[in-house]
């Protein structure tokens, strides 16, 4: 896989269930919340890109039966940071002003660039406008049909401030190296 359809997994993608087996017979479990009502593709990665996707992908603490998946705690943000955005922005969607939904927080810069999960490189943002930017850069988005459509229910100075928040992400000093993962 090139690093174009790797970077996907983690952005696009994210763990919506597993897959158990006994050499002779595979069972998908679906987490409680996911459908299956989509298109699905089976994928045989490489272990190099396999270990890639699993350090890309936020994952569930399950433990027992001798098997542990951890959370990776490096790209948790911190409850206090996170709390701090969300108030800071009125506990509203930047992008399309939704207030009713479940909020997330963005990394301006992103996180695989190296950017940093502090308040001043976080936007608050709906989950459906953090997972449609995906990868995408900041500037790019932000020409995107997709904001511009959705922004078109904020205020000419809230999508002003959107575009002014990426000086303000610019300035944040970038994490010195990568963590282990």
């Amino acid at each position: 896989m090139n690093q174009e359809q790797l970077e996907k997994y983690g952005n696009e993608y994210t763990i919506a269930g597993i897959i158990v087996g006994n050499g002779t017979y595979k069972e998908i479990l679906v987490f409680p919340e996911e459908r299956m009502d989509c298109h699905t593709e089976t994928r045989f990665p490489s272990t190099e890109d396999l270990q890639e996707i699993f350090n890309q992908l936020d994952t569930l603490e399950i433990t027992g039966l001798n098997k542990v998946v951890l959370r990776k705690s490096q790209r948790n943000i911190e409850q206090g940071v996170s709390w701090a955005v969300f108030r800071r922005d009125g506990y509203a969607c930047r992008y399309c002003g939704a207030n009713d939904v479940p909020l997330t927080v963005d990394h301006v810069v992103r996180w695989e660039m190296m950017g940093d999960s502090v308040a001043n490189n976080l936007l608050c943002a709906c989950r459906k406008c953090n997972k449609t930017r995906g990868n995408m850069e900041y500037p790019d988005w932000l020409a995107s049909d997709f904001y511009i459509r959705m922004s078109a229910s904020l205020t000419e100075s809230q999508r002003l401030a959107n575009h002014e928040f990426w000086t303000i992400a610019n300035k944040v000093p970038l994490r010195s190296k990568q963590r282990s993962r």
